[in-house]
């Protein structure tokens, strides 16, 4: 991975009036299977069943800043776009952490070069350029229908970035059908974040918890220790709270050896999840790829370890249609472009059985490089379909002198991500840090 870049260049971006929509039915596919042999076939073939008919391109121009240079590419309807949450270090440490992971080939092959990144304290960014780059971005994409997927490393670590950003998500309200923020929710600890977080009107947080036992949490999280919501109890508070300031809260998991291995484990989580007010539960395998394509490091050995296939808890679940465990009741499955899941209630609560692959995201990326389901602005400048920052490159929206010599000589901001959100303040309109007392 890149160090952020900084750009230096000022322009905005027009912005439109809000208009009310619906989330696009084009991100993915809704089956209903009718029989044992339709269910078979859809475990089987998964997110090849995904598919976009003609109709549901577009053909779209990007040109980078500085030097002009135009791309057309294809976008899906039911795109996302993601600002990549990169501008302090993750609050956990999470042993399945993607960010450690490293495709042969790349860059950064070094799993203690990728950890730094994570557990360092590197120099704040330049937040006014990056928000400028990003606002030409999403300019360039008016007219588009997307859905705004917030994930990263961890967004409500740094709150003065996350309000920068939440301002922008307003000012370009009419480019999103549905925004969706992904987090361990370190951030919504304190009230005024979560308050200000409440009126940009998300409709759903995917919270992260590994497990209901605050220890067997930690073990695989492996939060700092100054972090508040590695606690239950804090965590418990803050998803409380949640509840009244978003329109679906989701509890997220992942599907490990350590934590949460066998239905009556994930039984017991959902249990300890209703008991807090939340309605639905998504359980992932952890995303599946070939160790050849990449670097063998302590994150891919542990994910070997850890791995929990998802096909026998849905056999366990569901063996035959119209024969599924007590309490439990098959809704639908879901196919996207490179994940599949089936959709089932259980004692009231909708639970989420999810798989997704890699390798699948790359078949997509390799096969039809110019056909875009996602696009991701990195904090380097660059605008691409890929998580890797400098790998299927749509745009660039930097200074190359400012990439070359801006971070060395930038002055540093007053903005520290240990300061904590009751040391910022808004002043005329401008997002920034008060400083210690």
């Amino acid at each position: 991975m890149l160090l952020p870049a900084f750009f230096s260049f000022v322009r905005r971006a027009s912005t439109n009036a809000a208009t009310a929509k619906l989330p696009s039915p084009d991100r993915n596919t809704q089956l209903v299977a009718k029989c044992t042999k339709e269910l078979e076939h859809f475990r089987e073939s998964k997110w090849q069943l995904f598919s976009s008919p003609p109709e549901k391109l577009v053909s779209w121009k990007f040109t980078s800043v500085p030097n002009g240079k135009d791309r057309y590419v294809t976008l899906r309807r039911g795109l996302t776009f993601t600002p990549y949450a990169d501008p302090v270090p993750c609050t956990a440490h999470c042993g399945f952490c993607s960010e450690t992971m490293q495709r042969v080939g790349t860059e950064v092959t070094n799993y203690y070069q990728a950890r730094q990144r994570l557990s360092g304290t590197p120099l704040p960014p330049d937040y006014s350029e990056y928000f400028t780059a990003l606002r030409i971005v999403l300019g360039q994409l008016d007219g588009q229908r997307m859905g705004l997927s917030l994930s990263g490393l961890e967004a409500t670590a740094e709150p003065v970035w996350l309000m920068h950003l939440l301002q922008v998500v307003g000012e370009t309200s009419s480019l999103w059908d549905e925004k969706v923020l992904y987090t361990n929710g370190c951030g919504f600890v304190d009230d005024q974040l979560l308050q200000e977080f409440a009126k940009a009107s998300f409709d759903r947080v995917e919270l992260s918890r590994q497990h209901y036992s605050e220890d067997v949490n930690q073990r695989i999280m492996r939060f700092h220790r100054n972090v508040e919501i590695r606690s239950n109890d804090a965590y418990e508070q803050v998803v409380r709270r949640l509840k009244s300031s978003v329109q679906c809260l989701k509890n997220s998991c992942i599907l490990t050896a350590t934590g949460i291995n066998s239905i009556g484990e994930i039984e017991a989580y959902c249990r300890w999840a209703a008991n807090l007010g939340v309605h639905c539960v998504v359980f992932r395998e952890l995303s599946r790829f070939s160790n050849s394509a990449y670097v063998a490091n302590p994150t891919t050995k542990w994910i070997n370890k850890n791995r929990v296939s998802i096909e026998p808890l849905l056999s366990q679940v569901l063996p035959e249609f119209g024969q599924a465990r007590q309490g439990w009741r098959y809704m639908h499955s879901t196919v996207g472009y490179y994940y599949y899941n089936e959709h089932f209630s259980f004692e009231g609560m909708e639970v989420v059985l999810e798989v997704s692959s890699y390798e699948a995201l790359q078949q997509c990326l390799t096969a039809a490089p110019d056909n875009v389901d996602k696009l991701i602005f990195h904090f380097n400048g660059n605008l691409t379909t890929d998580w890797d920052p400098s790998s299927c490159v749509v745009g660039t929206y930097r200074s190359e002198t400012a990439a070359a010599g801006k971070a060395k000589n930038s002055p540093v901001s007053s903005c520290d991500p240990r300061l904590s959100w009751s040391r910022c303040c808004l002043q005329s309109g401008e997002l920034r840090h008060c400083g210690a007392t």
